[in-house]
């Protein structure tokens, strides 16, 4: 038995026979999440998903292990062919606390399907989160697919609205002329950004960290879903942030998260919002986006504003 990140792992364990030359083993080696890394691209035919998982599991994240990556492997060949793993999580939901599993870089090759080896994996994994205590498992899918294993669409995920370009305010500067909106400085801004963040009404909130938010934060170039994080200040005082990446379906700049200081009245929240979206339009013209998505909560304050600047429904 291995510690990793402060749990107890099996690590580079061989975990069952699975018949047929096949065993179902945890990663246990920087070779091991290499192999995995290369069964996701061939699976998914996207490099992005190799380097998804290369980040996960070999970039220093603060509560995964090497051993929460499972992968069948084929003795004859010494070849990863079917590969699942699950990353633990805190969520807060109305204020109680929940441990949460999520289940990504799920494949198998496609001359080893049908062969039980994705219910194999899950089922080691249900038996894990058990035995740790944990509540729910997650996965993001094709909604009703993964009912074969227990699971249910509970959250909407993705964007719910878009702008334009031609909708997005071009001026640059804000009707009071007093806020601006300037790249996160990780060293100077976080303790303020971490702040904000937890004061956000949002219905279902991950727990973050501050070790998490520096690895999300410095995740390199390459990596899907990778977003920047830009501040608002006003009188050199930060206000809100919000996070920005490019929307996996198409050229469009999405806005993932956005959290506005509560204390601040509607005038100035207001204010604060168009800020954003001038912003958001300056970066994806010159990126050439076709404009901003909104992946927020359905009930973010910012979602009435666009809707009455007649936003396209999504979703």
């Amino acid at each position: 038995m291995a510690i990793e990140n402060g749990r107890e792992s099996l690590l580079g364990a061989t975990l069952c026979n699975l018949g047929d030359g096949l065993i179902l083993r945890t990663a246990g080696t920087l070779a091991d999440v290499e192999r995995i890394a290369a069964l996701g691209a061939q699976v998914h035919s996207d490099d992005q998903v190799a380097a998804y998982a290369r980040w996960k599991l070999a970039d220093g994240h603060p509560a995964i292990r090497l051993s929460d990556a499972l992968f069948v492997e084929d003795l004859r060949t010494g070849k990863v062919v079917s590969s699942l793993c699950s990353f633990p999580q805190t969520w807060c939901y109305e204020g109680i606390r929940l441990s949460v599993r999520e289940i990504a870089l799920v494949g198998t090759d496609p001359g080893y399907r049908k062969r039980g080896l994705i219910r194999a994996q899950m089922h080691r994994v249900h038996h894990e989160m058990g035995a740790a205590g944990c509540l729910l498992g997650c996965i993001e899918g094709i909604p009703g697919f993964h009912r074969q294993f227990g699971y249910e669409f509970a959250v909407p995920l993705g964007s719910c609205a878009r702008l334009k370009l031609a909708q997005l305010p071009a001026d640059e500067k804000d009707s009071s002329g007093s806020m601006t909106v300037r790249p996160m400085d990780l060293e100077r801004d976080l303790a303020t950004v971490m702040l904000l963040y937890r004061q956000s009404e949002l219905e279902i909130q991950a727990e973050r960290s501050e070790a998490l938010w520096r690895y999300l934060e410095e995740a390199p170039a390459g990596v899907p879903d990778r977003q920047e994080t830009w501040v608002i200040e006003s009188r050199a005082r930060v206000i809100a942030y919000f996070r920005l990446r490019q929307n996996m379906w198409g050229p469009w700049l999405e806005l993932a998260e956005m959290c506005v200081e509560s204390s601040l009245g509607l005038d100035d929240r207001t204010v604060a919002y168009e800020a954003m979206l001038r912003s958001a339009r300056r970066i994806a013209v010159e990126r050439n986006y076709q404009g901003l998505c909104f992946a927020l909560d359905p009930r973010h304050e910012l979602l009435k504003l666009v809707t009455e600047m007649h936003a396209e429904p999504e979703r």
